[in-house]
């Protein structure tokens, strides 16, 4: 549903299956043998996402840095995934530092920031552990169940 799209000419969300109105995670970070296989559309496909769909309403996920970096390495082993993975931005090898990590998303944040307000999307940057439901419904026009549903557990 993700990979085919952009292979095919296609809009990014052509194989949604109908009536799907929202993505919320679309990225895949997993183990295939000993590599990790990676794909983030809304890293290498934002700029089809904002031509194919600029109606949409973009909501950029932040948190502070060193809560987020604590966080990729509590979460299972998705540290040594990215490691290996091949991402836009964070060539296999590199996220080994701490430091690595956080230019890397400081990068996505940046870019999606510049790339979206430059073309006029509806973007809401929005802080996972300040913000509230409150925020993504005057955003969003509707009601919304704002929770951590995945918070690691320690």
């Amino acid at each position: 549903l993700r990979r085919r799209p952009p292979v095919e000419a296609r809009p990014p969300l052509a194989y949604l299956p109908e009536g799907v109105d929202a993505v919320a995670e679309m990225n895949g970070l997993y183990w295939e043998g000993s590599c990790v296989r990676a794909f983030f559309p809304q890293m290498s496909l934002l700029d089809a996402f904002v031509d194919h769909y600029p109606h949409a309403h973009f909501i950029l996920n932040v948190r502070d840095t060193t809560e987020w970096v604590r966080s990729v390495g509590e979460h299972n082993d998705l540290r040594k995934r990215l490691i290996a993975a091949n991402l836009p931005g964070l060539p296999p090898g590199a996220g080994g530092r701490d430091e690595e990590l956080v230019a890397w998303v400081e990068g996505h944040h940046r870019r999606v920031r510049e790339t979206l307000r430059a073309r006029g999307a509806k973007l809401l940057v929005f802080d996972i552990d300040r913000d509230s439901g409150a925020e993504l419904e005057q955003f969003l026009g509707v009601r919304v169940a704002w929770g951590q549903h995945n918070k690691t557990r320690r």
